[in-house]
């Protein structure tokens, strides 16, 4: 693939849209029907509990994974990738985290309000670093996401990307140590902490199972990239990273190639997409839903029964009013933010390149 083809646009992978509705889908019934109860101590009986609901962070890290590597085909220089992706995700995180902390500082949950200091430090969205919670629970996924993009961006900047999966088995390797042995930093708990969320931890296997599904749908694929791709799924054998919902080291397994499977086919546009629409709305506003659903939606369904209201009506509720908010945060948040921060980026393009952020040749794109 030429570098000319590597920049003209592609059509939208809308099987990919739908996978991200399936991974909302999940999360959302895993909080509404798991995490509430225990979160806010209110009884919550609707006849079942999707506890194995959480595993949709799992799948959206493996998008992730497969999307970071396609935006980074269309960026030559670290500056653009950068730039893609702070206005993919920080207009609605800005939005979703000022909507949150109001409502639930204005609510009756007290376990959930937070405190200035956590607040400030939730807005360049890795509290951690300041020794600080996340101000909902969702966002601590955001962290993880935030070690990904820069480990991308380092990897655009310095290597290039035809060296992609010999980067990925070093940055394996060394995740894994961090997750089985890390015993040169246990007593440095902030260091180790601090180390594994901007190595993405041990969910860096499925950000490279991602990345490693994007070469083979592309046609880049070589018998490295299978080899790592093997690599990053033998560690599931070990059994969740999570233990919320107990699973076998082979179930995990499964799940995850199922979960692969799953992106190669939508990656590849095999997945038929009329039957799938209702998933590809979710999928269209999954980011806002994810944020949004949470903390708030646990403040509306607390009311409810406060009211009498039975509990699957107010689950019902619940979701139809954290779908039409996240509708209403991409339309008028989410979609117009983009559009501002890339005419922001793209004004100072060539000063903020020329002046801080040389480099000095251009990196191949991985068809190069």
């Amino acid at each position: 693939m030429r570098a000319e083809t590597a920049k003209a646009p592609r059509p939208r992978l809308r099987g990919l849209d739908a996978l991200r509705g399936v991974a909302a889908s999940a999360v959302v019934f895993f909080h509404y029907t798991y995490s509430f109860p225990r979160v806010t101590g209110r009884a919550f009986d609707v006849g079942f509990v999707a506890s194995a609901g959480h595993y949709g962070v799992d799948l959206f890290f493996i998008i992730s994974g497969f999307v970071i590597f396609m935006t980074l085909e269309k960026s030559r220089r670290a500056y653009d990738f950068v730039g893609a992706r702070v206005a993919r995700i920080y207009p609605a995180y800005l939005a979703s985290l000022l909507l949150t902390a109001a409502v639930v500082g204005l609510s009756s949950l007290p376990v959930l309000r937070p405190t200035l200091a956590q607040f400030l430090a939730n807005v360049p969205m890795v509290p951690q670093v300041f020794g600080q919670e996340v101000v909902d629970g969702v966002y601590w996924t955001l962290a993880y996401e935030a070690g990904f993009y820069l480990f991308a961006a380092t990897v655009i900047w310095c290597c290039g990307l035809e060296r992609i999966e010999r980067v990925c088995a070093v940055w394996l390797a060394a995740t894994l140590l961090l997750r089985f042995e890390p015993f040169v930093l246990w007593h440095y708990p902030y260091l180790l902490h601090m180390i594994r969320l901007t190595t993405t931890g041990s969910f860096a296997m499925l950000f490279i199972i991602g990345i490693m599904l994007y070469r083979i749908c592309r046609g880049q694929a070589r018998p490295l990239t299978y080899l790592v791709l093997a690599a990053a799924l033998a560690p599931t054998f070990a059994g969740p990273l999570t233990f919320v919902h107990p699973m076998s080291g082979w179930g995990y397994f499964l799940l995850i190639a199922s979960c692969a499977a799953l992106v190669w086919l939508a990656g590849s546009d095999r997945l038929p997409l009329k039957p799938l629409a209702p998933l590809i709305f979710l999928g269209d506003i999954s980011y806002s839903l994810y944020l949004l659903h949470e903390s708030i939606g646990w403040v509306l369904m607390n009311r409810l029964l406060a009211l009498g209201v039975g509990p699957m009506t107010t689950l019902v509720v619940a979701i139809a009013f954290a779908v039409a908010l996240a509708f209403a945060m991409n339309r008028l948040v989410e979609r117009p933010g983009q559009r501002v921060v890339r005419a922001l980026f793209a004004r100072y393009r060539g000063r903020i390149i020329g002046d801080v952020w040389p480099i000095t040749t251009e990196k191949p794109l991985a068809g190069d």
